[in-house]
């Protein structure tokens, strides 16, 4: 789960123009596709917010995010799989994959509603607990599943400060902010940094999987986002 805090709060109006504004760039948010998988479904209101989710009845399912009148907003994907011992598994292209996905969808709608300056994030994973203990896999040896670092009890968080105008303009600035808030996940669970992004913002091609590698190249030459053949000694 990803939330974002303005220091310089915005006012975006809840009414029925807004509405339409908001329903219309959430629904044809390219980003979304992607990053995390998922089309946005459907835009509604709640008390103080606009709620955008890709379910089809009452209870929001595998994606949602909360956008506040202040430009604050909540951003939660599953990224999980339990393997055969019961460990929740959380694959780590998918943290990567939902943590740009949320951020830019976040970052563009506080800019909507006119916050401005820094941005508190905060970045972490739910439910873990001592009944259900998480760790990191990937896919990347041969299409099957592999943990890697150790376990987890207790919930991992990380959290960072960003300029909502730099990171909302730049996707270098974007994945420079990912890669910050991502691996401070992994060192929860003793991983020294995320593999598909560097500190500098640059894509490393060979830890994401095949089938996003053509859409993520366009995204990232059109954005002035390197992507290099480098790989974690």
């Amino acid at each position: 789960m990803l939330t974002l805090v303005p220091d310089l709060p915005g006012e975006l109006p809840i009414d029925h123009a807004t509405f339409q504004r908001v329903q219309r760039e959430v629904l044809t948010d390219e980003m979304l596709e992607i990053f995390s998988g998922y089309s946005w479904q459907r835009v509604s209101v709640a008390e103080g917010c606009f709620i955008a989710d890709v379910g089809h009845d009452d209870k929001p399912k595998h994606q949602v995010a909360l956008l506040y009148r202040s430009g604050a907003g909540v951003f939660a994907k599953a990224v999980s799989t339990r393997d055969e011992s019961g460990v929740e598994r959380i694959i780590d292209e998918w943290l990567v994959d939902t943590t740009i996905a949320g951020l830019d969808f976040l970052v563009r709608r506080a800019r909507l509603a006119a916050a401005a300056g820094s941005a508190s994030l905060r970045l972490s994973l739910y439910p873990v607990e001592e009944s259900r203990p998480v760790g990191l896999a990937h896919y990347r040896r041969h299409g099957l599943r592999e943990g890697f670092g150790r376990l987890r009890t207790k919930r991992p968080v990380a959290q960072a400060v960003i300029d909502v105008d730099a990171v909302a303009t730049s996707r270098r600035q974007l994945m420079m902010a990912v890669h910050a808030l991502a691996s401070g996940i992994f060192h929860a669970f003793g991983v020294p940094e995320v593999y598909q992004i560097d500190a500098e913002g640059r894509v490393r091609r060979k830890y994401w999987s095949s089938d996003v590698q053509g859409m993520l190249k366009r995204w990232a030459e059109a954005g002035g986002v390197p992507i290099v053949e480098s790989t974690v000694s």
